[in-house]
């Protein structure tokens, strides 16, 4: 019998926070109804980014291996956006409640935390799906009885282990970290995120967004890819320098220690400068692109459909000439300077011979 191969890479379990205190005091089939829709937006928001191996109860386990992102904070970002999508459907659930019964009245008590860990398992097959297995599996399990709340208070948090920041290639600012210790498994050092915390910061960031009516050029495509993979194609130095013509960028400057507003990338070919204004993971991005005088903001905006993400990709011209002039100044400096169309004709040549990108 051909045993499987050993993978390394992410195991995630998103469980769902004072859920037994919950159903122990509300009613059952209200209880079960919040729970399925809670689990539904998590599963919609995780996969297919992530796997889903199984859900347990009031958790999903979730797995990828390590190459699934170019860009390892493309999951600290995944996680994030997941919880910020959580947090509001929670708000308009308590908002909209009519009905007085205890499972309603409940609904703020719930919250979600993440755990996080990477290292090698192999896939079994026993009950018709796959699912990793391994000591890493029982790890990442155990981890989710931890003193990172008796530690810091937090409710809703990312836990991650050094191993999985050390795959994921960023350590966020502000992270909470401790040892923990179990029977058989060992001492384990993990780091947590606050996610409320993040979601407060995330949310009330200024909206910096160009309208296509705004615009001096813009770009229209559909993708058959998820958000999250597109996503990885548009921000990631490595594979923007693979399909922008004369592109060679690199994080110039991260004050977070991560991608974000703030941060600026440098282009060593052209000399441009690349301020990110705004950064809504799988949503949409806003950043300046500055060269001497030249002062150009783009906008690219991710709109998921059943079988596609459309992407339309906007820039407008803020300085150099007077402003009636700045629309034909922009076009041409996007088809001849730039050469836009050809960069998104490279990125469509690029989807379509890397099974990399597949959906």
């Amino acid at each position: 019998m051909t045993q499987p191969p050993i993978q390394t890479g992410y195991l995630v379990l998103a469980d769902l926070s004072g859920f037994t205190p919950f159903v122990a005091g509300s009613e059952v089939d209200h209880a079960q109804s919040i729970l399925a829709n809670l689990v539904g937006l998590l599963r919609r928001r995780l996969t297919p980014a992530l796997q889903l191996a199984e859900i347990e109860g009031d958790a999903l386990f979730l797995f990828a291996p390590e190459g699934r992102f170019e860009r390892g904070e493309t999951l600290l970002e995944l996680i994030e956006s997941t919880y910020v999508a959580f947090r509001d459907q929670i708000l308009t659930m308590q908002r909209n409640a009519t009905c007085p019964c205890e499972a309603c009245r409940m609904i703020p008590s719930l919250d979600l935390k993440f755990v996080t860990h990477a290292g090698p398992w192999v896939l079994q097959n026993l009950t018709g799906a796959s699912k990793p297995f391994g000591s890493c599996v029982n790890l990442v399990h155990r981890l989710l009885k931890n003193d990172v709340a008796e530690s810091t208070g937090w409710q809703a948090y990312a836990l991650f282990t050094e191993p999985a920041l050390e795959m994921i290639g960023v350590r966020p600012e502000g992270m909470h970290s401790q040892q923990q210790s179990y029977p058989h498994l060992g001492d384990c050092k993990v780091s947590a995120l606050d996610l409320r915390r993040r979601y407060t910061e995330l949310t009330s960031q200024r909206s910096v967004f160009l309208e296509e009516a705004d615009a001096h050029f813009t770009v229209h495509r559909s993708y058959p890819l998820t958000p999250t993979r597109l996503w990885e194609l548009l921000t990631d130095a490595r594979i923007r320098n693979g399909w922008e013509i004369g592109a060679d960028w690199s994080a110039w400057l991260q004050p977070t220690g991560r991608t974000g507003p703030g941060t600026t990338n440098h282009c060593a070919n052209s000399n441009f400068f690349e301020d990110v204004l705004d950064w809504r993971p799988f949503e949409y991005y806003t950043v300046l692109l500055r060269y001497g005088p030249v002062r150009i903001r783009v906008t690219g905006d991710l709109r998921p459909g059943e079988a596609a993400t459309h992407l339309r990709w906007s820039m407008a011209l803020e300085s150099l000439v007077p402003g009636p002039f700045r629309g034909p100044a922009c076009r041409y400096f996007a088809k001849r300077m730039m050469r836009v169309p050809e960069r998104f004709e490279n990125l469509d040549r690029l989807i379509a011979a890397d099974a990399r990108f597949e959906a």
